[in-house]
Parts: structure tokens; C-alpha cells; sequence
């Protein structure tokens, strides 16, 4: 039999980047006009970064206990 492909991994990566992506937007539009531009810029993309890689992370957790 032929080894499927985790189900988990094929969604749920790429919904992290999106709720990556979604955040930092969030984050930038509540800041905007409250700060700099490149301060609201990196503190969106900063945040966006922080959701992706905490969300990949837990999904190779799952993803490895799954086995």
C-alpha cells in the first residue's frame, strides 16, 4: 500500500501563512497614523513572523505525533 500523504500538512500549511498574514495586516492597520511608518511596518511584520513560525511549529509537533 502506498504511504498517504498527512492530511494535516497538506492544509494546515498553508493556513498557518495565512493566519500569518492576517494578523500582521491587522496589527499594521490598527497602528496606522499612531507611529512611524517604519515602526508600524515592522512591528506588523515582526508579529506575522512570530504567528507563522509558532504555528509551524506546532504543526510539525502534531504532525510528528502523529506517527
Amino acid at each position: 500500500m502506498a504511504a498517504k500523504e498527512p492530511r494535516l500538512l497538506t492544509w494546515g500549511s498553508p493556513l498557518v501563512g495565512l493566519a500569518g498574514t492576517i494578523a500582521a495586516m491587522l496589527i499594521t492597520f490598527a497602528q496606522i497614523g499612531t507611529e512611524p511608518q517604519w515602526k508600524t511596518f515592522l512591528v506588523g511584520l515582526g508579529f506575522g513572523l512570530v504567528v507563522v513560525v509558532f504555528g509551524l511549529i506546532v504543526l510539525m509537533l502534531v504532525a510528528l505525533s502523529r506517527r
